[in-house]
């Protein structure tokens, strides 16, 4: 997958989780934390038609728990 679509994709599954989240999280951080697994996970990946869900419950998970990640960190 080109990853021009794969970041389209990614930013659907963001959106939507912003959505799901209904205002509990600011759709900022939902970004912010979303292309800090985006970046990491499709760093070395190989198969990447998996990455736009990673990314979602990735950042879901991270930030239910209060968890903001240094994008600098991803590198």
């Amino acid at each position: 997958m080109a990853l021009h679509e794969l970041e389209r994709q990614t930013e659907r599954r963001l959106d939507a989780l912003s959505e799901e989240l209904g205002g509990r999280v600011d759709s900022g951080t939902v970004s912010y934390v979303g292309r800090f697994h985006f970046d990491r996970l499709v760093r070395h990946a190989t198969v990447t038609d998996y990455i736009p869900l990673l990314v979602y419950r990735c950042t879901k998970e991270d930030v239910l728990n209060g968890v903001r990640p240094r994008l600098d960190s991803a590198a």
